[in-house]
């Protein structure tokens, strides 16, 4: 299991820079793969049981032409309907 900080993360995974990821936390989209090491968090590569970091954004973040981030959102309750709302990650 590789620990990131979010700009090693930003970096790997070809953000710009690390605010996308750090919208991506407040929102609580990240809470599994967050990890704390001397009160400050880092990113799980791959946590046990979980999908990759990478293969996890990308079911939840689309790009879009100018370079922006939508995160699609899905309730657990809501999983099973397909219902989802997105959110924009300025």
């Amino acid at each position: 299991m590789s620990i990131l900080s979010f700009t090693e993360a930003s970096k790997k995974l070809g953000f710009k820079s690390r605010s996308s990821l750090y919208s991506l936390k407040k929102r609580g989209l990240l809470d599994q793969y967050l990890c704390e090491i001397r009160g400050i968090d880092h990113l799980c590569w791959k946590p046990v049981g979980e999908p990759r970091l990478p293969e996890y954004l990308s079911s939840i973040v689309q790009w879009k032409v100018n370079g922006a981030l939508i995160a699609n959102c899905y309730s657990e309750s809501d999983r099973m309907g397909k219902r989802r709302w997105t959110i924009d990650l300025k």
